[in-house]
């Protein structure tokens, strides 16, 4: 699995945009079916908020999350009984840089207090947090933090066993 998004992060010959809707899909459809989504506090609808891209990814079009949470959203609405949309609504500062090839303390590090919400979130929408892997949990975790409280799940295509 790691592989596969690696080369739909970096290949500039294989679009796997579809493969990663596919695979939100499944993990919308399973969120939908396992009643996770009525656990706690009601909501009266739902954003599905993609892990942010760095700014070269996004000026160059190559959105990774973006994919996989438009696929969850899908999954979501064929189960739910509320609005799912997606809210592209976190961005990273421009100067933070890429967590490949570092350690887990760098990783964490590299995200902790770079990551800011663009939109006000109101009161009566559940988030679902988006990640195609999640390594230490320290992009997760910023977004957790910068969105409030308003989280319902989180979910990922991988995770990495380092």
């Amino acid at each position: 699995m790691r592989s596969i998004i690696l080369a739909a992060k970096h290949s500039g010959r294989v679009d796997l945009s579809p493969f990663l809707f596919e695979c939100g899909k499944s993990i919308g459809d399973a969120l939908g079916k396992s009643g996770m989504l009525e656990v706690g506090d009601p909501h009266a609808r739902l954003w599905i908020v993609p892990a942010p891209s760095s700014w070269k990814r996004r000026f160059f079009g190559h959105p990774i999350t973006s994919h996989i949470a438009h696929g969850v959203a899908q999954g979501i609405r064929s189960s739910a009984l509320l609005p799912v949309v997606v809210r592209d609504i976190c961005r990273l500062d421009p100067w933070v840089s890429s967590q490949a090839g570092k350690n887990s303390d760098k990783r964490r590090e590299a995200r902790r207090g770079h990551m800011y919400v663009s939109m006000p979130i109101p009161q009566d929408v559940g988030l679902v947090a988006v990640d195609d892997v999640v390594a230490t949990g320290g992009t997760m975790s910023e977004l957790f933090r910068v969105c409030g409280q308003n989280w319902v799940a989180g979910a990922c295509i991988a995770r990495s066993r380092r």
